[in-house]
């Protein structure tokens, strides 16, 4: 009878073993993640220069961000936010398409000022892999929120806490962006309407 106790409280052990680890991995997931915002939150302005990777095509780009308001430039492309609008130019094909910025968006090339600010209410966290120099953290969406972006892989230096990469899959395609540089930076540049006079507008606010 001791013994049957035993194994019973044996199996009962081994059934929780898996449940505590994903909670703990869940648990320092979310820790590394909100060390990864607060490192970008201490850097004041600044500018990142970075690849996007899909299908076989990368193409080069950066962003400067200064609270809620970013100016993005990506391959002949330039995006600017200024007081909660954005204004998309294309110059290759002289047009300018203008939206109100998604505030719940964490698409760092839709809103790189919301890029790296996951909430345990949207995702859940899994530590992928971890070393003594970088740890990689996957997000699966729970909240309607969220899941327009399907998963999300995030890697980490540990020593400065910044993102080295992050890869979103939308709607099975994956999308890899490489960060290779985050520098403090003078504020990004403002949307002047007279610079793109020739351009057509088409405004979806």
């Amino acid at each position: 009878m001791k013994y049957c106790r035993i194994v019973l409280l044996a199996i009962f052990a081994l059934s929780l073993s898996p449940v505590k680890a994903q909670d703990d991995s869940a648990s320092k997931g979310f820790t590394l993640l909100n060390k990864v915002s607060q490192s970008i939150k201490e850097l004041g302005d600044y500018r990142v220069a970075f690849s996007v990777s899909i299908g076989g095509e990368s193409v080069d780009g950066s962003y400067v961000v200064s609270g809620d308001e970013y100016y993005m430039e990506l391959a002949t492309a330039e995006i600017y936010c200024d007081e909660g609008v954005r204004y998309e130019v294309n110059n290759r094909d002289l047009e300018i398409v203008v939206d109100n910025v998604d505030l719940n968006s964490h698409n760092l090339l839709n809103n790189p000022t919301r890029g790296f600010n996951f909430l345990e209410t949207q995702f859940t966290a899994k530590i992928l892999s971890e070393s003594v120099s970088e740890v990689t953290v996957r997000l699966d969406p729970k909240s309607e929120d969220a899941l327009s972006l399907g998963y999300i892989v995030v890697r980490m230096d540990i020593k400065s806490g910044l993102p080295t990469s992050i890869i979103y899959d939308m709607d099975g395609d994956s999308v890899r962006i490489i960060i290779e540089s985050f520098t403090a930076s003078s504020s990004p540049k403002k949307f002047e309407r007279g610079e793109y006079k020739k351009y057509e507008w088409i405004d979806f606010r």
